[in-house]
C-alpha cells in the first residue's frame, strides 16, 4: 500500500488542504502544535475509522458542523479512494458518510465495512478475528506514542500489560483465552457432579410416588368391585320400577286423552246450542222483514228509470260544455291572430328605418380594411426609420470614438500615415465635430418623422375602433330586421288563418245550458233519494231469501246436537272405568326417579373411580420413563464430570505449555531483531541492549543493567525505535502483510547528529517503500526525498512543500 494524496476539509486546524505523497521517505516538520500529528490521525481515521464519539469530538474542526477526510492510495497497481465524513447532528458528532472509489465503480458503505475492506486488501481475513486484526496490523503501519510507552516502561502491574499488548500483537492472547474458556466449561463440567446426586435423590422421590400410586390403585380396584356389585341391585330394581311406571303413564295417557275430548264435546255442543239459538231468532226477523219490504217496494223499483233519465241528461250537459270549450278556445285564437296581425302593421314602419340605417352603417365599415391597409403601410415605414435611426446613432458613436482617438493621437495620421501637425489635428477634429452634427440633424429629422407616423397610425386605430362598434351595431341591426320580417309574415299567414276561425266559430247558448243543468240537479236529488230507499230493498230481500237456507241449518244443528250429546255418554262412561289415580301415578313417579338417580350416581361414582384408575397408571408411566430418563442424564453427567476434569487437568497445561513454547520463540527472533536494529542505530557503543523473557527492553553499561528512565533522551528514543522497527518487521512475518507502509510519530526525539545521520542506513534496509515521518528535527530535512513545512497562522494550519 502506497499513499498518494490526502485530502483534509475542516479537519482539527485545517480548513481544506490537498496533500500529495509518494514513495520513499516524507518528512512533515514543524513547532509542537503546528499540526503535523492531525496528518497522522487523519491518515488513521480515513483506513481504520474510530467510532469513539470523543475521537469524532477531536478531529472535526471547532465552529464546523461537517468535515471529511479523503485519502487516495496504490495497491497491487491498482488505484483506491477512500472518504469519510464528519458531522455534527444534535449533540453529537457521527461518521455518516463513508464509501470505497475501487476500479470496480464507487461502493457506499458503513464504517466498519470500510476498515474490513481496507484490511482485506493487505491480506488479513477478517471473517473470525476483524476485532482483534486492527490493532494488531496497526502496529505494523502506525503505533502511536502512547501505546508504545505500555510495552517499553511497563513495571509492576504494566508488565502484565506489556505481555498482554505483545500477545495480542502475535495473537497468543488466544491460548490465554482457549485457558480461561477451558476453565470457565471444565469448572461448569465438574459442577454438574452436584446434579448427579439431585438426580439420584430425585429418582428415589419419584420411586416412592409410584408405590404410593400403585397402592391407591388397588385400593380403588376393590371399592370398584364393591360398586359393581350394588349396581346390579340397583339395576334390578330399576328394571321393576320401570315396568310399573310404564304401566300407570299408559293408563295416565289414555285418561288424559278421553278428559280432552269429553272437554272438546261440551265446547263443541255448547257452541251449536248457540248457532241454534241465533239461527231461530232470525227466522223470527224474517217475518217482520216481509212486511217492510211491502211497504217500500214500489219507490224501490221507480229508482232504475229515474236513474235513466238523469244520465240522459248528463250526457247533453257534457255536449253543451264542450261546445262551450271549443267556442272560447276559438276566440281565444281569434284574439291572439287579430293581435299578431295589429304587430306586423306596427313592425313594417321600423323596418323601414333600420333598412336605411342598415345602408348607411354598411358604407361606413366598407372602409375598415382601407384602414388596416393603411396602417400596415404605416407599420413598415416606421421600421425603416427605426433602422435609420440605429444606423445614425451607430455612425454617431463612431464619429465620437474618432474624435477621441484624434484628440490623443500622437505623431502619425491614422488614414493617410503621414506625420501629423497640430494644425492638421485640429482640423480632423473639425471635421468630425462637423460630421457628428449633421448626423444629429438627421437623427432629429428621423426622430420627427417616426413621431408623425405613430400619431397617424394613432387616429387610424381609433377610426378603426368606431368602425368595429358600427360593425357591431350593423351585426343587432341585420339580426332585429331578420326578426321582424318572420314577425311580418306570421302576420299575414294569421290574416288567412284569421278568416277561416270566424266562418268556423261553434254555436253556443249560454241560457240553454242553465235550464238544462237547474233540470239536471233536481233529477240528481231525486235519484239520491230513491237509491236509499232502493239499497234498504235489496238488503232486506237478500235476508229474506236466506230464509230456506236458515230453517235447513236449524234442522242440522239439532241433529249434530243430539249425536254429539251421545258420544259424551259413552267417553264419560268409559274414563269412569279407567279408575285411575293421580295421587298413584305421582307416587310410583317419585319412587322410579329415585332409584333412577341413585343407579345414575353410582354408575357416575364406577366412572371416576375407573378414570382415576387409568390417570394413576398413566402417571405411573410417565414417572417410569422419567425415572429411565434421568439415569440417562447421570450417565451423560458423569461422562461431562470425567471430560471436566481432563480439560482441567491435561489439556489446559499443555496449552499453557505450546503458548510458552511459541512466545519463546516469538521471543528469540524478536531479541535478535531489536539488538540488530538497536546496533543499527546506535553503531559501536558502551551500551548493550536486549529483552528479557517478558519482552523488556534491558539495557547493559559495563555488564550492568541500566533502568530505562536513567538513558538520556536519545538514547530512550533510540531503544523505543529499534523496538518499533522489529515489532514492524515482526508483525509483517506474522501476519503475511501486504502492505509497503509505515508511519513514524517523533522517532528521533534526542538524537544526535550521528545518529540522525545513521538513520538514512536504517531506513534504507527496511523492506518499506514508502515512510511517513513527523518530527519537528530539522536535520531529518537531509534524509527524507520529500519535505513538507507544517505550520499554523491565526489558528489554521497550512502544508509547504520545501
Amino acid at each position: 500500500m502506497i499513499i498518494r494524496k490526502i485530502h483534509l476539509h475542516n479537519i482539527r486546524s485545517y480548513e481544506d488542504q490537498d496533500i500529495e505523497l509518494g514513495k520513499g521517505i516524507t518528512l512533515f516538520e514543524g513547532d509542537i502544535g503546528s499540526g503535523k500529528t492531525t496528518i497522522l490521525m487523519a491518515i488513521d481515521f480515513a483506513l481504520f475509522g474510530n467510532s469513539t464519539p470523543d475521537f469524532y469530538r477531536s478531529l472535526l474542526r471547532k465552529g464546523t458542523n461537517r468535515g471529511f477526510v479523503e485519502i487516495i492510495f496504490e495497491h497491487g497497481g491498482k488505484e483506491y479512494k477512500i472518504r469519510r465524513v464528519l458531522e455534527a447532528k444534535g449533540k453529537g458528532i457521527s461518521n455518516t458518510e463513508s464509501e470505497v472509489e475501487a476500479p470496480e465503480g464507487v461502493v457506499k458503505l458503513t464504517a466498519s465495512d470500510v476498515r474490513n475492506y481496507v484490511l482485506k486488501l493487505m491480506g488479513i481475513d477478517v471473517g473470525s478475528s476483524k476485532r482483534k486484526s486492527l490493532p494488531v496490523v496497526k502496529y505494523a503501519i502506525y503505533t502511536p506514542q502512547e501505546m508504545m510507552k505500555v510495552i517499553l516502561e511497563g513495571t509492576g502491574k504494566k508488565e502484565e500489560e506489556r505481555l498482554d499488548v505483545i500477545r495480542r500483537i502475535f495473537r497468543l492472547d488466544e491460548y490465554k483465552v482457549a485457558r480461561e474458556n477451558i476453565g470457565i466449561v471444565s469448572k461448569e463440567l465438574v459442577s454438574e457432579y452436584r446434579t448427579v446426586e439431585s438426580k439420584e435423590e430425585e429418582i428415589g422421590r419419584i420411586e416412592s410416588e409410584v408405590k404410593e400410586k400403585e397402592l391407591e390403585i388397588k385400593k380403588i380396584e376393590e371399592e370398584i368391585k364393591e360398586l359393581n356389585e350394588k349396581i346390579t341391585q340397583y339395576e334390578r330394581e330399576y328394571e321393576r320400577k320401570s315396568k310399573e311406571w310404564k304401566e300407570v303413564m299408559k293408563l295416565r295417557d289414555r285418561y288424559e286423552n278421553l278428559r280432552r275430548e269429553i272437554e272438546k264435546l261440551k265446547t263443541k255442543i255448547l257452541g251449536f246450542k248457540e248457532n241454534l239459538n241465533k239461527a231461530n231468532k232470525e227466522l223470527e226477523e224474517i217475518e217482520v222483514i216481509k212486511e217492510k219490504m211491502k211497504n217500500i217496494e214500489e219507490e224501490a223499483q221507480r229508482y232504475e228509470s229515474v236513474e235513466k233519465i238523469r244520465d240522459e241528461l248528463q250526457r247533453k250537459l257534457n255536449d253543451i260544455m264542450n261546445t262551450e270549450i271549443r267556442f272560447k278556445k276559438a276566440q281565444e285564437r281569434i284574439k291572439v291572430l287579430k293581435e299578431k296581425i295589429e304587430k306586423a302593421k306596427n313592425l313594417r314602419v321600423e323596418l323601414e328605418k333600420l333598412k336605411s340605417r342598415k345602408n348607411e352603417l354598411e358604407s361606413k365599415t366598407a372602409k375598415i380594411e382601407d384602414l388596416e391597409n393603411r396602417k400596415k403601410d404605416l407599420e413598415e415605414r416606421r421600421s425603416e426609420i427605426r433602422g435609420v435611426i440605429a444606423a445614425i446613432n451607430t455612425k454617431i458613436e463612431e464619429l465620437r470614438k474618432e474624435l477621441e482617438d484624434y484628440k490623443s493621437l500622437g505623431a502619425v495620421c491614422p488614414k493617410c500615415k503621414r506625420p501629423l501637425t497640430e494644425e492638421h489635428k485640429k482640423k480632423l477634429i473639425s471635421e468630425t465635430i462637423a460630421k457628428i452634427e449633421d448626423k444629429k440633424e438627421e437623427l432629429r429629422r428621423a426622430n420627427a418623422s417616426e413621431v408623425k407616423i405613430k400619431r397617424e397610425m394613432r387616429e387610424i386605430d381609433e377610426e378603426i375602433r368606431e368602425l368595429q362598434e358600427n360593425a357591431k351595431a350593423l351585426s343587432a341591426i341585420q339580426e332585429r330586421i331578420k326578426h321582424i320580417e318572420d314577425s311580418i309574415k306570421e302576420g299575414e299567414e294569421a290574416e288567412k288563418e284569421l278568416e277561416i276561425a270566424e266562418r268556423n266559430l261553434p254555436i253556443f247558448d249560454e241560457e240553454e245550458k242553465r235550464k238544462m243543468s237547474e233540470e239536471l240537479e233536481k233529477v240528481k236529488f231525486e235519484v239520491e233519494r230513491l237509491r236509499n230507499v232502493w239499497r234498504e230493498y235489496n238488503a232486506l230481500k237478500g235476508r229474506v231469501e236466506r230464509e230456506g237456507k236458515i230453517i235447513e241449518e236449524i234442522k242440522n244443528y239439532k241433529f249434530e246436537i243430539e249425536g254429539m250429546e251421545k258420544e259424551l255418554q259413552r267417553k264419560s262412561k268409559e274414563i269412569n272405568s279407567l279408575n285411575y289415580s293421580d295421587d298413584v301415578f305421582k307416587k310410583l313417579s317419585e319412587e322410579y326417579r329415585e332409584i333412577e338417580g341413585i343407579l345414575s350416581s353410582a354408575k357416575r361414582v364406577k366412572e371416576e373411580k375407573e378414570k382415576r384408575v387409568e390417570e394413576l397408571k398413566n402417571e405411573i408411566d410417565k414417572k417410569m420413563k422419567l425415572i429411565e430418563k434421568l439415569r440417562d442424564e447421570i450417565k451423560l453427567y458423569k461422562k461431562h464430570v470425567e471430560f471436566g476434569k481432563w480439560l482441567r487437568d491435561e489439556l489446559a497445561q499443555a496449552l499453557e505449555e505450546i503458548e510458552r513454547l511459541r512466545l519463546l520463540s516469538i521471543n528469540e527472533e524478536f531479541r535478535q531483531l531489536f539488538e540488530d536494529w538497536f546496533h543499527e542505530i546506535m553503531g559501536e557503543s558502551e551500551y548493550e541492549a536486549t529483552i528479557d523473557e517478558d519482552f523488556k527492553p534491558i539495557v547493559r553499561y559495563q555488564k550492568f543493567d541500566m533502568p530505562i528512565y536513567s538513558l538520556s533522551g536519545g538514547e530512550r528514543t533510540s531503544i523505543a525505535l529499534a523496538y518499533r522497527l522489529a515489532l514492524n518487521t515482526m508483525v509483517k512475518r506474522s501476519l503475511n502483510l501486504e502492505s509497503h507502509l509505515l508511519i513514524l510519530d517523533e522517532p528521533t526525539d534526542g538524537f544526535s547528529k550521528d545518529q540522525l545521520y545513521k538513520l538514512k542506513d536504517v531506513f534504507d534496509k527496511m523492506d518499506t517503500d514508502q515512510i511517513i515521518i513527523v518530527s519537528h528535527e530539522k536535520e531529518l530535512m537531509n534524509l527524507a526525498d520529500t519535505v513538507y513545512h507544517v505550520e499554523k497562522v491565526n489558528g489554521v494550519s497550512k502544508i509547504n512543500k520545501i
